[in-house]
């Protein structure tokens, strides 16, 4: 898959776990190393689950339409993962597929 926006160097300034309702969420607050110095609070959407640090240099994407919040970097243990997602998904569509033309088959045989 291809990660896509303007990518920005950043710092994890704040790491908090917040508890609402729904249960723990992780929060990252990261500030743009750029001139501008923005400041912008990623949620677990955006990749934000606690394997960054305060104080780590990371580039976030940024959407340049601005549609779209900042995304933190995939961490180490997950990338590479399009070839496994294809193969599962190649693999449930084979068994629904011969799972569907059995059970026509028992059908008409009857």
């Amino acid at each position: 898959m291809k990660t896509v926006g303007d990518p920005v160097a950043a710092v994890v300034t704040e790491v908090t776990d917040r508890h609402n309702r729904r249960g723990a969420d992780m929060f990252c607050t990261v500030e743009e190393a750029g001139g501008d110095h923005r400041k912008h609070e990623v949620s677990e959407q955006e990749n934000c689950f606690g394997q960054a640090k305060v104080g780590d240099r990371v580039e976030i994407r940024k959407d340049p339409l601005g549609l779209l919040d900042p995304r933190l970097p995939d961490s180490a243990d997950q990338r590479n993962t399009t070839k496994i997602t294809v193969g599962v998904t190649a693999g449930l569509t084979l068994l629904t597929a011969a799972t569907t033309f059995s059970a026509g088959q028992r059908r008409r045989a009857g």
